[in-house]
């Protein structure tokens, strides 16, 4: 009798531990799945099809454009495989190129994982797929004046030396002219870091500058580099006039 017993509760056990883990695996769910990071997007349309299969169809953003998404994610192993094809132009030069997507549908979570920008990210899934997924609310960021009149300091070897320049900014797009040898400088701010070139006219002298702007907009620090000798870097800063 005890045997029996002990027979009974040691087949409930290795069931509980066996098949029950699979009885209780979540299988994957049709809708709208989206995901994004480090300046990309990408979402996802999980469609039933036959054989247990689902269709993939969704987008893929990133800085060259959108692109169409298809592809399938397989029942039998629960991975997804997708691909989209980028067509754009550069300066007038057609540039084709072929991306995957892939993942895999996490049925222990219930959650779709995505290889996506280097890491494994759970893709969030979109209540309502009429609408249009809900980008999380990001701090506002703070636009800096930085159009106008600088003072700045421009450091050369064991020496310094003071100028003006005057700065305008235009989306992202920073343009300048300083009072040394017809200075001229153009450059990207991306936050409160502008990177860009600069260039002597009456030399003909050019390089590189990275400056890093104060929160409020009013000065910046920095160094710059000659062409002739990119190893060495200088110091570079400014200071907004006030008007």
């Amino acid at each position: 009798m005890l045997y029996r017993v002990f027979a009974i509760a040691t087949f409930f056990a290795a069931f509980l531990t066996i098949c029950l883990p699979a009885l209780i695996q979540k299988p994957p769910q049709a809708g709208k799945y989206v995901v994004e990071d480090a300046g990309k997007k990408l979402v996802l349309t999980l469609s039933p099809h036959k054989g247990g299969n689902f269709t993939v169809t969704g987008t893929f953003r990133d800085d060259d454009g959108e692109w169409p998404v298809k592809g399938v994610l397989y029942k039998r192993t629960l991975n997804l495989k997708a691909t989209y094809k980028k067509s754009y132009s550069i300066e007038g030069k057609s540039i084709k190129a072929d991306g995957h997507v892939n993942g895999h549908w996490s049925a222990k979570d219930g959650v779709l994982v995505i290889a996506f920008a280097q890491k494994n990210l759970v893709a969030a899934p979109v209540k309502n797929a009429g609408d249009k997924p809900k980008e999380p609310k990001k701090p506002e960021d703070k636009k800096l004046d930085l159009s106008g009149k600088w003072d700045i300091t421009l450091g050369y070897k064991n020496q310094s030396n003071s100028y003006t320049m005057n700065l305008s900014l235009s989306g992202d797009r920073l343009f300048g002219s300083y009072s040394f040898q017809g200075g001229s400088i153009t450059g990207k701010l991306d936050g409160l870091t502008a990177t860009g070139t600069w260039s002597n006219a009456s030399q003909r002298n050019s390089g590189g500058f990275v400056w890093t702007f104060s929160a409020d907009g009013k000065s910046f620090t920095g160094s710059y580099t000659i062409s002739d000798s990119k190893d060495e870097s200088y110091n570079w800063s400014g200071r907004k006039r006030l008007e």
